[in-house]
């Protein structure tokens, strides 16, 4: 019986989420950043319209993103006539995304029970930036189609390279091919090759890897193109990586802090946790604590553009960056978690903190791409303990469904203007 009510509360979870979604697009939602995203899908408007009569894709004027995403969108175009009508189509096709997620997360924890899979999938209907961004069709969200796309081809490939030392296939011909569409979508997606080479190097015959690699560089070419004729593509990057570490790692604890603390509290391992918690297991947290103190005081971001929800959230309770230091020293504690707990998440981690070394870094740049990243590329037990069990994702859930009415409410009255 308990079974059967869990079903029927995990299609009701799913949808009740659709539907919301549904409403939003309905009144024109955009819940993620106070107009940010309408703003966008307006300015970059004119740019879909001359790609439809011009296929002009060199022009630099409206956006930095590379230009996949509005060459798609100008096709659309081309049929719909009507920004209203390409606008649904898109939002429609974008619900290709949680299918693929629920994909991906099928094949790669294809031991847990498919309600647990479809809880999991529910999130994404709950993350204001995936709302938005689909609502206001928004190059992020076409990049995600792709990304997930290459999600599931490295996991089908990642599965057999685990039981032997495999020769050239299909997979990672089509992983690279989709990697390159969301980096041509979105350029900051050109991080993960970096660590694919790692990847194809401890798993391919060196003969192989070199033939991937210059298929890699021969899916390149066209983007050394779009460097030299649009360098506004490149020129956004920022050297403050104090900056960046600090904001990007209070973001990671923002997604991970309610898993771990949710693992915990399941687990019963909190008591455990500190009976074993040695003077030499506490060291590197002493020295991550004392390395954000100096860091924090070489701060210097304007909080209020961007800076993730925790600076927000702590600009606005304490008028400082008490709690943001906080979220930053937990995000980098569960960071060396994940390094100790396997090394080859290393380089995961390294691009997720340093990957968005921009003057204004904002946490739809993370969501839901670190979650994807997180459940399908970094090895880790708690998570795999974590989706197992459905009470903690239904809580899970119920974290990020007031995170959204947070995000709405910030929408609706401005709150985060009259930041001090």
């Amino acid at each position: 019986m308990n079974i059967l009510k869990d079903i029927r509360f995990s299609y009701l979870l799913l949808a009740i989420a659709i539907s919301s979604l549904f409403y939003g697009f309905y009144i024109d939602e955009d819940s993620a950043g106070s107009g940010g995203f309408i703003l966008d899908f307006n300015k970059t408007w004119n740019f879909v319209i001359s790609l439809k009569n011009e296929m002009n894709f060199l022009s630099d004027e409206y956006s930095i993103h590379t230009p996949l995403h509005y060459l798609i969108l100008s096709q659309v175009l081309v049929l719909t006539e009507s920004q209203n009508l390409t606008r649904l189509i898109y939002f429609l096709g974008c619900f290709s995304i949680p299918f693929l997620f629920y994909l991906c997360l099928k094949l790669r924890y294809s031991r847990i029970k498919k309600i647990n899979l479809i809880a999991i999938s529910s999130l994404l209907f709950f993350l204001p930036s995936f709302r938005s961004s689909i609502i206001w069709p928004n190059s992020s969200s076409t990049a995600l189609i792709f990304f997930l796309a290459f999600l599931y081809f490295f996991i089908v490939w990642n599965k057999k390279a685990k039981e032997q030392r495999i020769e050239l296939n299909i997979e990672i011909f089509l992983q690279t091919f989709f990697l390159a569409l969301a980096v041509y979508t979105r350029q900051y997606y050109a991080y993960i090759y970096v660590f694919l080479i790692f990847v194809y190097l401890k798993n391919l015959k060196f003969k192989n890897f070199l033939i991937v690699c210059s298929f890699v560089f021969l899916l390149a070419l066209p983007g050394f193109y779009l460097v030299l004729a649009n360098p506004k593509l490149i020129v956004s990057f920022d050297l403050r990586f104090i900056n960046t570490i600090l904001v990007s790692s209070s973001i990671i604890s923002f997604y991970l802090l309610p898993i771990y603390f949710l693992n915990f509290l399941h687990q019963k391992k909190l008591n455990d946790f500190f009976k074993k918690f040695s003077l030499n297991d506490s060291l590197p947290y002493f020295l991550i604590i004392f390395i954000s103190i100096v860091m924090i005081s070489f701060f210097d971001y304007n909080y209020r553009i961007g800076g993730g929800f925790f600076l927000k959230l702590s600009r606005l309770i304490f008028e400082n960056n008490i709690l943001f230091l906080i979220t930053s020293i937990i995000g980098l504690s569960i960071c060396f978690n994940l390094i100790k707990e396997d090394k080859s998440n290393l380089f995961l981690i390294l691009i997720i903190l340093l990957g968005f070394s921009y003057h204004m870094i904002f946490q739809k740049y993370f969501e839901p791409m670190f979650l994807f990243i997180y459940l399908f590329m970094i090895n880790s037990e708690i998570k795999d303990n974590f989706i197992k069990n459905l009470n903690s994702v239904y809580i899970l859930n119920l974290y990020f469904i007031i995170y959204l009415i947070s995000a709405i409410l910030n929408d609706t009255y401005k709150i985060t203007n009259y930041l001090p």
